[in-house]
């Protein structure tokens, strides 16, 4: 079984592809995941499932909408006072080095080392943070499975229509 290197992802029409970390790298995002997110991630579980539902209920996601906006919005604040900058600047540059774009000419990376290979993305906060997104769930969504991950839950918010 080939394992899969690549994914494609489609952000406002333009067409992107999330790589393979290699285990180094892949290890220290979980790594900063699990210490930095997953306290955040089990916090916003209250959002959609409330303490007293019963054991049956919380299988059945609670939604405050119906696409995850309002939990997404409410979440964002906590999200980010969990992060440093400085853990914020590592974390987005790790995973642009991994995001390439389709051009007439061919692939062409997002971002190499701190420098920017696209022109003026440095500008579109929504693209970047998309695709950060989506290199964190490539690259460590299996570890976390299906279902109650903090990835579904945050799958859930991102199909928002405030992006």
């Amino acid at each position: 079984m080939l394992r899969e290197m690549t994914q494609a992802v489609e952000i406002d029409g333009e067409k992107y592809q999330v790589r393979k970390m290699d285990v180094i790298s892949a290890t220290y995002l979980l790594k900063f995941l699990t210490q930095k997110l997953l306290p955040v991630f089990t916090e916003a579980q209250k959002l959609f499932l409330p303490e007293e539902a019963p054991v049956s209920a919380k299988k059945s996601r609670k939604k405050p909408d119906d696409n995850g906006a309002d939990a997404f919005v409410a979440l964002l604040p906590k999200l980010l006072d969990a992060i440093s900058e400085e853990d914020l600047h590592h974390i987005i540059v790790k995973c642009l080095n991994y995001c390439d774009k389709s051009l007439p000419a061919g692939w062409q990376k997002v971002m190499t080392g701190e420098s920017y290979g696209i022109k003026d993305i440095e500008y579109d906060l929504t693209t970047c943070l998309l695709l950060c997104y989506h290199c964190i769930v490539f690259n460590c969504g299996g570890f976390f499975g299906e279902g109650g991950s903090l990835f579904s839950l945050l799958g859930q918010s991102m199909k928002s229509p405030i992006l």
